[in-house]
């Protein structure tokens, strides 16, 4: 049985699907996009692959150069690449959390479970505040895992790094939220007023 959602990746996402699969030994997916896959909720806008063990740029790049794909870099880090390729935003993350897929995605790329997917949400609400993130947490949150769950995960996953406190404070928060960049739902469209009542409801409880 097939649990992804193939129709919420874009066009180019769709060709790009050769290439991801090159690397699927070594890294995952995570982000928005996995999240999609398992609801289907939203469209897809980039792909993000995440390994626990680092990684050499040069050794992606001589992938890419090999199967002909021409890219462009967005954003450099010791621990993360993010690139263009068709118009679309790849990031290759390294990170030491235990986070491990249990899910593969059309023997393309390998996916970790929707708790992990959500408790990477959690943190990442602590660090930045973009409206998909929130979007993401609330269609989880309604519709598939309870809060504790996710907490509890979470204070596993990162131990001292996380605070539920802070994550419950900012689920309310939504003074300095980033809505730049436009989502476009299938399905269901919640209201911005919706998916705040409905968090902040969350985060009380």
């Amino acid at each position: 049985m097939n649990i992804f959602k193939k129709e919420i990746l874009s066009e180019n996402q769709q060709k790009l699907l050769p290439i991801i699969r090159k690397f699927k030994r070594k890294f995952f997916l995570v982000g928005g996009t996995a999240i999609a896959l398992y609801l289907g909720h939203r469209r897809s806008v980039d792909f993000d692959l995440f390994t626990t063990t680092p990684f050499e740029k040069k050794s992606i790049e001589a992938r890419l150069k090999n199967a002909g794909v021409k890219f462009k870099t967005a954003y450099q880090t010791k621990q993360e690449w993010s690139i263009f390729v068709f118009d679309t935003k790849i990031t290759f993350y390294y990170f030491t959390e235990k986070i491990q897929p249990v899910n593969i995605f059309e023997n393309i790329i390998r996916i970790p479970s929707l708790l992990d997917l959500a408790v990477m949400k959690a943190y990442t609400i602590g660090e930045r505040s973009k409206w998909k993130d929130y979007v993401d947490l609330y269609f989880i949150l309604r519709d598939y895992l309870p809060m504790q769950k996710i907490i509890k995960r979470a204070t596993y996953i990162f131990k001292d790094s996380f605070n539920e406190k802070l994550f419950r404070e900012q689920l309310v928060y939504f003074d300095d939220i980033d809505f730049s960049e436009e989502i476009n739902f299938l399905n269901i469209t919640p209201s911005i007023d919706e998916i705040k009542q409905f968090l902040t409801e969350a985060a009380i409880k």
